[in-house]
């Protein structure tokens, strides 16, 4: 299966360890604890997130602000880069599950699964909690998946 880089940009020049994720998510679909939705928040994503994202966090793709290319590449509209969908998510999650303290948290995963188009809204669901592991995903209010299998581990 893909593996992909933890940790930093780039591989390990860029301070992140590359290779098979680090073993399966300690919830699964089938697992009565991740199926049952805890909390619910519903987050507007207004036309101009990707372009704020962007500068933000200087990741340059032109498919998230530019109209024409968004059209070019067959999507009806520039999408939201998939690292802000993630970390809307977290933000309501690191509210919800661990009192608004983002330093108790020690890893994060989730399996992109979706596209954010903008303007739109996204639902985040707080799902199971075990072992120091809370569970999440992210979908339309439609209830297409976004992300999946998203975990916060304290």
């Amino acid at each position: 299966h893909p593996g992909g880089c933890w940790g930093g940009w780039g591989g390990p020049a860029g301070g992140g360890v590359c290779g098979p994720p680090p073993g399966p998510p300690p919830h699964h679909a089938s697992d009565p604890a991740t199926s049952r939705v805890r909390w619910t928040e519903i987050i507007s994503v207004g036309a101009e997130a990707a372009h704020v994202y962007t500068e933000c966090a200087r990741i340059w793709n032109p498919i998230h602000t530019d109209i024409a290319v968004a059209r070019a590449a067959g999507l009806s509209a520039p999408i939201l880069h998939g690292t802000a969908t993630l970390a809307l998510a977290v933000s309501r999650v690191v509210a919800h599950d661990f009192a608004g303290d983002p330093t108790r948290v020690r890893r994060i995963a989730a399996r992109f699964t979706g596209m954010v188009p903008m303007p739109s809204e996204i639902v985040v669901r707080g799902l199971g909690r075990d072992a120091g592991v809370t569970a999440f995903d992210v979908v339309t209010p439609e209830g297409q998946p976004l992300l999946r299998a998203g975990r916060l581990t304290a």
